[in-house]
């Protein structure tokens, strides 16, 4: 299957089966590709899921991918958005990380949900983010995988937090999200 058939409106609807690890890695391997191409700066990129069985196997490959294209991954496992939203802003020692991934179940299917910087991306990007992995030219180098538990520190947040998503007219979500 090419990742350009599963993109829907701002993330990718992956049914049962239709990618394994391997594939996936190639998707995290583009994520990195897309990173470097714009110059994004030299941070991490912070990955969360779901508990169910699908959502970890994508997982796996995703953050391989990025690390065999020289991308730092925070890992947070199964965590709630806010606290995913959170670390992509202040996750990386303080500061924002490059750009994050989301697992998510939506009905029968896995949403995969990127975000380059703190804004989620728009239909334009994710389909420049499917092409890439689906001609296979990526990026290499060696990344790391580090598990933080960052909940302590999204507690201590002394202004609270919230999420603001603006939508445009095409229901694509771009500009500043957080």
């Amino acid at each position: 299957m090419r990742f350009v058939d599963l993109a829907r409106g701002v993330c990718l609807r992956v049914p049962p089966g239709a990618l394994d690890r391997t594939s996936a890695q190639r998707f995290g391997r583009a994520l990195a590709t897309l990173l470097a191409r714009r110059g994004a700066p030299r941070a991490p990129v912070v990955v969360a899921r779901g508990e169910d069985d699908e959502q970890r196997a994508l997982r796996d490959g995703i953050v391989r991918g990025l690390v065999q294209s020289g991308v730092d991954v925070i890992d947070l496992g199964d965590v709630e958005s806010e606290l995913f939203a959170f670390a992509l802003r202040a996750g990386h020692e303080g500061d924002a990380c490059a750009a994050g991934v989301l697992l998510g179940s939506t009905g029968d299917a896995t949403s995969v949900m990127t975000f380059l910087g703190l804004a989620p991306t728009s239909t334009d990007t994710l389909h420049e983010l499917a092409s890439i992995a689906d001609a296979g030219h990526f990026v290499v180098g060696q990344g790391t995988v580090r598990f933080p538990d960052l909940r302590a520190a999204f507690r201590a947040e002394p202004t609270g937090f919230d999420i603001d998503i603006d939508q445009t007219s095409d229901d694509t979500r771009e500009g500043a999200a957080l």
